[in-house]
């Protein structure tokens, strides 16, 4: 499995990478992954940059190492990032004449130069796929200066160069698989669906009997479309109509942008602010919730909405790209038309109106999670397609 960059640069993409590797290695496989030794948001045109310490993903790498995997390190190309394909083409190569592999599967722009290197030498290429793939419409290119332009035409040729030579595509949603093959005119056919699974620990999650629903938590990733703020403006609004039975913590970087809207909106006695915390803290904070609202303006699938889903508490989101499909509107949450900050106040009153059914509804949002959105699962869909691919 190749990786554009080194295990430090967290987000998405690094965590699922971490889990589907865990997950493979769990049901017997042996990986080997292929880190490109790079954080991409720091990368200039002419040169490579020193790799910041807090960057390099030593900790993930030596824990991976632990349990068995073995981690190559693949220096980058000097010229651009998008040129890391050639030095990760070498490395993959090397490994694949010393000993036969099954499959090389990939994440991004590194994967482009492989799919001919893997079918050389009996192996099936894949790569995974996420969203947000409209960017590189003509139509939105077109709307950024000359720089940004160039980039993302650059960053759409080596993708597309990986899609149309890849066996298969996995996408993590149906969405995500709409998408793409929009955007890049793909066979739907070469695109399969791997849904990604959920960290156990949050199904350890306890969680209280039916009782008042005052507890209300947003947590998520720094990105500004996560929806924290609007969200807040929504219980400024309860508040004014005189109901101030609620608190809504938000676990997120941006604190002090948190401290300063609840001041301006006079809700500040109401709203509490805390920094980013592992996933044993964010089981905690999950604990103490009654509902999660997490209206992103984006998700290819939602991992946020699966994790509070697992932990059995429903939640309030936006009805957009993949969250519909791990949210099931007044099943396990409820689903406001995407953008509509002034229609997120109706499902927090309604959460708050009748304890019973929000507490039967994160009852039934564990229960399908459980039984659909695990690592396990996705490990064992990425094996079927890797056997059914061998014996195409």
């Amino acid at each position: 499995m190749t990786f554009p960059t080194t295990l430090g640069v967290l987000g998405g993409g690094t965590i699922g990478c971490v889990k589907i590797v865990r997950a493979l290695q769990h049901e017997g496989a042996r990986v080997v992954l292929f880190l490109a030794q790079t954080r991409i948001l720091n990368r200039g045109v002419f040169r490579v940059p020193p790799l910041e310490p807090e960057y390099r993903g030593t900790e993930l790498e030596t824990e991976l190492r632990d349990e068995g995997v073995e981690i190559i390190a693949v220096p980058p190309a000097r010229p651009h990032v998008f040129l890391d394909c050639w030095p990760m083409r070498r490395a993959v190569q090397a490994r694949l004449a010393a000993e036969p592999f099954d499959a090389v599967l990939g994440w991004h722009h590194e994967l482009a130069m492989l799919p001919p290197i893997a079918r050389a030498h009996g192996a099936m290429s894949g790569m995974f796929v996420a969203g947000w793939y409209n960017r590189f419409r003509d139509k939105e290119i077109a709307q950024h200066d000359l720089k940004e332009r160039t980039k993302l035409r650059a960053e759409r040729w080596f993708l597309a160069k990986g899609l149309r030579r890849v066996d298969k595509v996995l996408a993590i949603s149906k969405w995500s698989k709409q998408e793409i093959t929009e955007v890049f005119a793909l066979d739907p056919g070469r695109v399969g669906v791997v849904y990604w699974g959920v960290d156990p620990i949050f199904a350890e999650a306890q969680r209280s009997p039916p009782g008042p629903v005052t507890n209300f938590l947003f947590f998520g990733s720094q990105a500004g479309r996560k929806g924290a703020l609007e969200a807040m403006e929504a219980f400024a609004r309860i508040a004014s109509q005189g109901n101030r039975d609620w608190t809504y913590k938000l676990v997120w970087l941006h604190t002090q942008r948190v401290c300063d809207k609840a001041e301006e909106l006079g809700i500040a006695d109401r709203v509490i602010a805390m920094d980013p915390t592992d996933h044993q803290g964010l089981v905690r904070e999950l604990e103490w919730a009654h509902v999660a609202v997490l209206p992103s303006l984006f998700e290819s699938f939602g991992l946020a909405c699966a994790e509070a889903l697992t932990s059995g508490v429903p939640v309030i989101a936006y009805d957009c790209a993949g969250v519909p499909e791990v949210v099931r509107h007044g099943e396990d949450g409820w689903l406001v038309p995407n953008g509509r900050k002034d229609l997120l106040d109706a499902p927090i009153i309604e959460a708050m109106a009748d304890p019973a059914r929000t507490h039967r509804m994160g009852t039934a949002g564990r229960e399908r999670m459980l039984a659909g959105f695990t690592w396990q699962r996705t490990a064992q869909a990425l094996l079927r397609m890797i056997e059914d691919q061998k014996r195409a």
